[in-house]
């Protein structure tokens, strides 16, 4: 073993914390800016696994884990506490009600050190739906506090036992083996839980064990190599693709190679000012920065402009410099900041202070517990927004596919449960979108209808849906045996979905990968794998019905109109629903365009364009409500009122087309196309 490590300051670390918080920075503010700064959390992990170990074997036979986890304490809860509460704090004023509550609930795993538990429980970090969790990137402090938990006892046990070198060398190959493993099995669990991340950490240990013995020599060109790596993952990869993965290799071992390298020339350059001074509230941006992002995005409602996401990226530094200066240091330490900062505020200057930051800790996370449990409970806050936006707010409102139970799948009988008269309903969401205004339809008419849902699968035979660029198996059997039901029999089909909305993300199910196609390859795979699904299903011996996408509003509408202050008559004003018909046509134009051109190439093949139910020519926006309830969960899925309007728009042609042995070649039962094609309107 080498002997103890020198507890000096290494300010090439510090440079390496402040690219690592840079590169989360720029990613969050525009993935397109940096799109694998979502790298620079690997980074702190390695980072972590070297320093904490070189704490511990510095103490060695002193080393004592009740100051050791007292330490960690001070470093990291009072930051952590203040931000929570000024977040939730904050949020009164800007979210919907159940935003809002689920704001409570992250905040309540927070405190406790297990958001990344409740986060994997909730949703895909990468999902857009994230922007509006402001305390999403609590996971990784989750992760790196359950890594306290356990390390210090596996150091301690390794010393004077077994060779250290070896253990975390070895833990590190088998943590990454399970990692790669799972990522393709559940990429969920792998990327949030604490075992498999362990590769990362014991990664900086293992080189904290062998920096003594490497030579001198190679460091400055080590320390490029690592520069290079990170500079190449930052832009090679992005969100699209598991994590960690194999991938994980290039910021691991390029944190590996730099903090290596850092000790030579190379820390020269990591070491200069601006660096250290970004370096040393690395923790305090971290905490910061995506509160403020999501929060005034939440408000905001439409996409940012560069003048804000610059407003943005400088108030996140300036609100890390005061939590840095104000909280961090004076609780971590009981003295104002470190040079450079320590004029603006000397929390010394007030007496007893050691005697008083336990209590004042103390009282301020019971506030902050506190406020985040009631948030939680009482559903968020409902009384902040008028009575109908809180019943309708995100969380609260239906979707039309939930009439089926089940969480991703949906498989049910919509109508009448007895009838001998059937009628296939297939698709992905916007199948679902269909699946309540049918089922009220089918009841009336006396026919049982087959409803088959499975969320962001597109239902093409031989086709499967890839999720960062791993196969989703469930999709492609749903699809498999919602073809094979449908193919014993005669009875209508009608078959939707989003079909613009999966490029790259599909291929074909024998493929190991999904296919990387410009936009005129993408379309002209679908229209190949929508001429197979039609000749699977016999479509010239029944009807069938083809559903293009439903109306898209450009933005979540209802947690637009839901937020506290928002006059109801912005539904009407269009601010809340910015696309209208023109934008609609613009966005799906080439897969409506597709789905007619192959629907008048088969006999008893109709289209069906939802959008004509809510969008007219010249109108500002898209209809978004009706006898004061909300059509619209989203930007482009349905409620139960939303598919009850769209349903008895085309109730009539609906029952026509059903009764109908076969319609004609193309037959359009919802007005005219997306790409204008001179179609009259019914």
């Amino acid at each position: 073993m080498p002997p103890p490590s020198s507890r000096r300051f290494r300010p090439d670390i510090e440079g390496l914390r402040c690219i690592a918080v840079l590169a989360v920075l720029a990613f969050h503010l525009e993935p397109r800016w940096l799109p694998g700064g979502f790298q620079g959390v690997d980074m702190f992990f390695v980072i972590s696994g070297y320093l904490i170990t070189r704490l511990i074997l510095d103490q060695r036979g002193g080393f004592s884990f009740t100051r050791f986890y007292v330490r960690r304490f001070w470093r990291l809860f009072p930051a952590l506490s203040t931000t929570i509460g000024a977040t939730v704090a904050a949020a009164y004023f800007v979210m919907s009600p159940a935003d809002y509550r689920d704001l409570g609930a992250s905040a309540l795993a927070a405190l406790a050190g297990v958001s990344n538990f409740y986060f994997y429980g909730q949703l895909d970090y990468f999902n857009d739906n994230t922007l509006v969790h402001p305390l999403l990137h609590t996971w990784s402090l989750g992760v790196e506090e359950q890594f306290y938990l356990f390390w210090p006892l596996l150091v301690v046990f390794a010393v004077g036992r077994l060779a250290p070198l070896a253990l975390f060398g070895w833990l590190a190959i088998a943590a990454f083996a399970l990692n790669t493993v799972l990522a393709g099995a559940d990429p969920q669990f792998a990327f949030y839980m604490m075992p498999f991340r362990v590769f990362e950490f014991a990664a900086g240990a293992a080189l904290l064990m062998v920096e003594k013995r490497l030579p001198p020599r190679p460091r400055l060109a080590a320390g490029f190599l690592g520069a290079a790596l990170l500079a190449t993952g930052f832009v090679l990869f992005d969100d699209n693709r598991a994590w960690p993965g194999a991938a994980a290799l290039l910021p691991v071992g390029g944190t590996v190679l730099a903090i290596y390298g850092g000790g030579g020339r190379l820390g020269l350059v990591l070491g200069n000012p601006v660096f250290l001074l970004i370096g040393r509230v690395s923790y305090a941006l971290y905490l910061v920065h995506w509160p403020v992002i999501v929060l005034y995005r939440y408000w905001r409602v439409v996409p940012l402009n560069l003048a804000e996401t610059g407003m943005l990226a400088l108030a996140s530094i300036a609100a890390a410099l005061v939590l840095h200066v104000v909280v961090e240091t004076p609780f971590r330490e009981g003295k104002a900041a470190a040079s450079g900062l320590s004029g603006l505020f000397d929390i010394r200057r007030f007496v007893f202070w050691r005697r008083l930051r336990a209590p004042l800790l103390a009282a301020g996370a019971l506030v902050t517990l506190g406020l985040a449990a009631a948030v939680w409970v009482s559903g968020g806050l409902p009384g902040r927004v008028a009575k109908l936006r809180a019943q309708q707010a995100p969380g609260e409102l239906s979707y039309a596919g939930d009439i089926c139970a089940g969480s991703r799948t949906y498989r049910c009988v919509l109508g009448d449960p007895t009838s001998e008269r059937l009628v296939y309903v297939i698709g992905d969401s916007h199948a679902g979108n269909l699946f309540f205004g049918l089922d009220r339809l089918f009841r009336e008419q006396g026919i049982r209808g087959i409803g088959v849902m499975d969320h962001g699968c597109l239902f093409l035979a031989g086709t499967t849906r890839f999720i960062k660029g791993q196969k989703d198996s469930r999709c492609a059997r749903n699809i498999d045996d919602a073809f094979q039901a449908a193919a014993g029999d005669r009875a209508p089909v009608i078959l939707a979905g989003n079909y613009d909305g999966y490029n790259g993300e599909i291929g074909p199910a024998a493929a190991s990968a999904p296919l990387a196609l410009d936009e005129a390859a993408y379309y002209g795979f679908l229209r190949n794998s929508l001429i197979a699904s039609l000749d699977r299903l016999n479509a010239g011996a029944r009807p069938v019905l083809l559903v293009k996408s439903t109306y898209n509003s450009g933005i979540d509408t209802a947690r637009c109109l839901s937020r506290p202050g928002i006059n109801p008559d912005q539904l009407l004003a269009g601010e809340c629903a910015p696309w209208n018909l023109a934008r609609n046509r613009e966005k799906s134009g080439r897969a409506d365009d597709m789905l007619e051109e192959v629907a008048g190439q088969f006999a008893g093949v109709a289209t069906l364009d939802p959008k004509a139910a809510f969008c007219r020519d010249g109108v500002a926006s898209c209809d978004l409500a009706g006898g004061g309830a909300f059509f619209l969960r989203d930007t482009t899925h349905l409620t139960n009122d939303g598919s009850l309007f769209l349903v008895s728009h085309f109730n009539a042609r609906l029952l026509a087309w059903l009764g109908s042995p076969a319609p004609a070649h193309g037959a359009d039962l919802g007005g005219a196309s997306a790409a204008g094609n001179g179609r009259p309107r019914p």
